[in-house]
């Protein structure tokens, strides 16, 4: 007989048991746990045998507790299955955030990248099996003699000398873990609570380009943060409080730009052009409605028919267009054209529809009708490489600048429902992989999913809950142009079929606002933001200033609002707060009459006094740079 603590209420037990079947004839929900503690000393997992007494506290899945432990314990197995997989390495830093954890790590020469899928496998076999993390507890002038890394050591140099120093080790690796009081911790299996990013990010420290590292996230699966982000974060919840659009229920999938998310829609679409223009397009407009025959010709209708909306005029049939591409070849095809005028490059805001199931669709994400930031190259075979290469170094430049790095690439090759014989497919997925490997790019092959005209390339952005959302692709067509008689005259003046690569960088620009509606939590950076500056009154007395303001303002091209209600000023600032605009001018009587404004920024920080021009002057800036704060 002995006898247990759990949870502060005291059992008299007469045989071994697990904490699993404690819990059970407690009559407590055993989903509700996810780990034990015995003794305030040792983590284990609920099958754990008792067979003395001892004192046991359960710990909740969705406690903040356990959410530290569990987040501690992957990153340390992290560490553990790096120095495991690639043996030649230095572990440099390692950090917790919110919602992912990640790792950096130095490789020696010789050491193959490719092996990163090795990692969540071990850590998964690891969780599975038996583990023993045991901690000592030392002095700074030990710790010295433990770690050679010359990256540890800048680490241990901001350690306080009379610190005790809590190590961990598994087996023959040693780490800290930033766990107070606890000696071990035995086979806890957290997986499901967890996922690998399968790719490694360059991330440097100080200007050195020499100070390359790699950098490998873990992204959290708990389901605290989960539930609330998924509420907070939907892009229709926040559309409620910062008013971009409106979806009348009488015909869904339908979007009423509101002026708010037209303002954001046209400032996309400016960016593209910006960068169209540097990569010689030259923009076209393709009709909506198109004679139904094209369809059948390059073959859209014997795919897509149940998604196309066609429509008989003076008994003629047409097709409301679900794609761009046969409009572009259509141009194409108005002009002979020579080789020297290859590549041709087109590009095009087309307005699609798609007749989408109407339970599919979803606020901006899913819709009926689009407008794609669409383009196509006709180039000949030796140009492609250069062409696709161009397409992927836009692709990549427009992202960053949105701050949008974490993108993962798949090749999608041939479906069932190939057009064509394999031979062309061939040469069309060898070119792609050429390009990728050649530009260094990981990518994931993703079988039997290509279009069934040409393999493509997929850019798919991970978002705050690690969803993957398909935004950017590049598709290499040997065949379109074939099915709509397509040519140019080669250098021996023959026809030759032009080979195309169709291209996309948001897709869908409706559920790309979407997705980045979600990912900023609704915050735009400014050059984005529908209201960049809202100017504040404190009073009544201020309004003839605040008209002195806005003149000014209006010479630098920067969107505002004046808010000169007679209500408190802190219910205004609140208001700003809710609707995410990036600066607030507040202005009283002292800022009248010093000629300044006071100036807070969207994350409620007031940062001084300000003369109006030089705050200007800031802003401006930062929108004509596109800086992400």
């Amino acid at each position: 007989m002995f006898n247990i603590v759990l949870n502060n209420k005291s059992i008299t037990l007469y045989n071994p048991i697990s904490i699993k079947d404690i819990i059970n004839i407690k009559k407590l929900y055993f989903d509700k746990y996810i780990f034990a503690i015995i003794n305030n000393k040792k983590i284990v997992n609920l099958e754990f045998i008792i067979y003395k007494s001892s004192n046991i506290n359960i710990i909740s899945k969705n406690s903040d507790y356990a959410e530290k432990i569990i987040k501690e314990i992957i990153l340390f197995i992290l560490g553990f299955s790096i120095k495991k997989i690639f043996n030649k390495c230095y572990l440099v830093k390692s950090n917790i955030e919110k919602n992912k954890i990640y790792c950096d790590f130095f490789l020696k020469k010789n050491s193959n990248l490719k092996n990163i899928n090795l990692i969540e496998k071990n850590i998964i076999n690891l969780f599975k099996n038996k583990y023993y993390i045991k901690r000592k507890i030392i002095k700074l002038n030990e710790i010295k003699n433990i770690f050679y890394s010359k990256y540890k050591k800048n680490y241990i140099k901001n350690l306080n000398k009379n610190d005790n120093i809590n190590i961990f080790s598994l087996n023959n690796y040693i780490n800290l873990l930033d766990i107070n009081n606890i000696d071990e911790i035995v086979d806890i299996n957290l997986n499901n609570l967890f996922k690998l990013d399968n790719f490694i990010y360059k991330i440097w420290y100080g200007k050195n380009i020499n100070n390359l590292f790699n950098r490998i996230y873990i992204y959290m699966n708990t389901l605290s943060y989960k539930k609330v982000l998924d509420k907070y974060r939907d892009h229709r919840i926040i559309n409620n409080k910062i008013k971009l659009f409106y979806i009348n229920k009488t015909f869904p999938g339908m979007i009423f730009w509101k002026n708010n998310g037209l303002i954001i829609f046209n400032e996309l679409k400016n960016f593209i052009r910006e960068k169209l223009k540097s990569y010689k397009y030259i923009e076209v407009i393709s009709p909506i409605l198109m004679p139904k025959e094209i369809w059948y010709k390059t073959e859209h209708l014997k795919y897509y028919d149940k998604n196309i909306f066609d429509v008989t005029i003076d008994n003629k049939k047409y097709c409301i267009k679900p794609m761009n591409c046969p409009g572009h070849i259509n141009i194409f095809n108005n002009n002979i054209r020579s080789y020297k005028d290859l590549p041709y490059r087109i590009s095009e805001f087309g307005q699609c529809h798609r007749n989408e199931l109407s339970g599919s669709l979803h606020g901006l994400l899913r819709t009926k009708t689009f407008v794609q930031d669409d383009g196509h190259i006709f180039c000949t075979e030796e140009q492609v490489y250069k062409e696709i290469k161009n397409c992927i170094e836009m692709i990549y430049d427009v992202y960053s600048k949105l701050n949008l790095f974490k993108i993962k690439v798949k090749l999608s090759t041939r479906p069932n429902n190939k057009i064509g014989d394999d031979y062309l497919w061939d040469i069309s997925e060898k070119n792609i992989k050429d390009i990728l490997n050649c530009c260094n790019i990981n990518y994931d092959i993703n079988y039997g999913e290509g279009a069934f005209y040409g393999p493509k390339i997929e850019f798919i952005f991970l978002d705050y809950l690690n969803r993957e959302w398909q935004c950017g692709t590049i598709q290499l067509d040997f065949f379109l142009p074939q099915k709509l008689n397509s040519f140019y005259i080669n250098k021996n003046n023959k026809k030759n079929n032009p080979i195309l690569i169709h291209r996309a960088i948001f897709g869908s620009i409706e559920r790309f606002i979407g997705i980045i509606t979600e990912e900023y939590y609704g915050k735009f950076p400014i050059w984005l933001s529908p209201i960049q500056i809202l100017i504040l009154s404190i009073s009544n007395n201020q309004n003839n200033y605040i008209n002195k303001i806005s003149k000014i303002i209006d010479k630098y091209n920067i969107r505002y609002k004046i808010d000169i209600r007679n209500k408190k000023i802190e219910y205004k600032i609140r208001d700003s707060i809710i609707m995410k605009i990036p600066y607030v001018f507040i202005c009283g009587n002292l800022e009248e009459l010093n000629n300044t404004v006071s100036v807070r920024t969207i994350d409620k920080n007031d940062i001084g006094s300000f003369k109006i021009k030089e705050i200007l002057n800031i802003i401006k800036k930062e929108i004509l740079n596109k800086i992400y704060n």
